[in-house]
């Protein structure tokens, strides 16, 4: 876990059950240092979601391992989560009973934006931008 100075904190998951966890605990403590309140739980699902979308759909070997990195931009914060498969995020038709398969939809809905780009070298890169209340990085 990396709560790097300014506006940028990064994390690297894997496939273990305390990587979510994980994702939380640094999200809720990156936000509580740059003093943003507003939307704190919006951008908190967000994060969550785009890892464990990861997790379920692109890291297919338990030493595989993506980056999760969180920046204060402006009036929002972008999460960027990366993992070592090409294929694109899909947002499948929801299904009213199901359990799963909802995580896309919250990212879309509580995004202002959220997007994809293949990296060059292998992988992808999932990113969204969540509206917050203006706030200053703090000094660490």
């Amino acid at each position: 876990m990396g709560l790097a100075s300014g506006g940028l904190v990064s994390l690297r998951y894997g496939t273990e059950a305390e990587s979510v966890a994980g994702t939380r605990r640094l999200m809720e403590e990156a936000l509580r240092r740059w003093s943003i309140h507003s939307s704190r739980d919006d951008v908190v699902l967000v994060a969550t979601e785009l890892v464990t979308n990861a997790i379920r759909h692109a890291l297919r070997d338990p030493a595989e391992r993506g980056w999760l990195a969180i920046g204060l931009r402006g009036t929002g914060v972008i999460c960027a989560v990366t993992d070592p498969s090409a294929d694109p995020p899909v947002i499948s038709p929801p299904h009213l009973v199901a359990e799963s398969g909802y995580g896309l939809h919250i990212v879309e809905q509580m995004s202002e934006a959220w997007g994809h780009f293949v990296m060059a070298d292998s992988g992808k890169v999932v990113w969204a931008q969540i509206p917050v209340a203006a706030a200053q990085p703090a000094t660490w």
